[in-house]
């Protein structure tokens, strides 16, 4: 599946995120460039994550370039792969199955949580004031004491989209889904591209035979 995270950048933000701060039962994910790679070795299952903008500059088309770059500029790709042992253990498979697994993904490797958070606070681009009101709200300050009403439902707003907790919230009953930004599954299969534009069909699909090496099977 792709998932559209609006800005090339943050792709990579994820990626080196989900290097550090996630592991499968088989361990941490290993990397390879700038592909992080969940259970590789496994008899049984691998999923992993890229840059689509990325695998498009490594194999570049002779043509349509800029319509293919502004399609998967943005672009986190998941892909999952299932071998005979788990095959034999299920029915059909669709799309779906890959958020299944997506799931089984620990996310948090233990460390310094508020250090952690200020540096995810910074990588959102919120402004400067709206990165100290949050970064209070960290400290366990009631920032509704200490921001104008209305701005500070401006800033509640803002948060809530670029980070999806709620400042008006206790601090440590949010945590648990801070700790989570950008890797909650709900947030990711919100972004997913299910819909590819109709011109650009027949560059990312062969009818009857195999798809690009950049191609996207299944349709998103």
């Amino acid at each position: 599946v792709a998932v559209d995270l609006g800005v090339h950048r943050v792709v990579h933000e994820w990626l080196q995120a989900a290097a550090s701060e996630t592991r499968s039962r088989h361990g941490r994910p290993m990397v390879s460039g700038s592909t992080v790679y969940w259970g590789k070795q496994s008899r049984r299952w691998t999923m992993k994550a890229y840059c689509k903008f990325c695998e498009l500059e490594q194999h570049r088309p002779g043509a349509f370039y800029e319509e293919l770059r502004e399609y998967c500029e943005g672009q986190l790709r998941l892909e999952l792969t299932l071998r005979s042992p788990e095959l034999r253990e299920r029915g059909t498979l669709d799309e779906a199955v890959v958020w299944e697994y997506y799931e089984r993904l620990v996310i948090g490797v233990p460390k310094d949580k508020l250090t952690e958070m200020d540096s995810r606070v910074e990588r959102t681009g919120l402004p400067q004031a709206v990165q100290h009101v949050v970064l209070l709200w960290l400290d366990g300050r009631d920032v509704r004491r200490v921001t104008a009403r209305a701005t500070f439902y401006k800033y509640r707003r803002l948060i809530m989209e670029s980070l999806g907790v709620d400042i008006s919230l206790p601090r440590n009953d949010e945590l648990p889904q801070l700790e989570r930004v950008g890797f909650d599954v709900e947030y990711l299969r919100s972004r997913e591209v299910k819909d590819v534009p109709e011109g650009l069909q027949g560059l990312l699909f062969r009818v009857g035979g195999r798809s690009p090496r950049w191609g996207v099977s299944g349709g998103s």
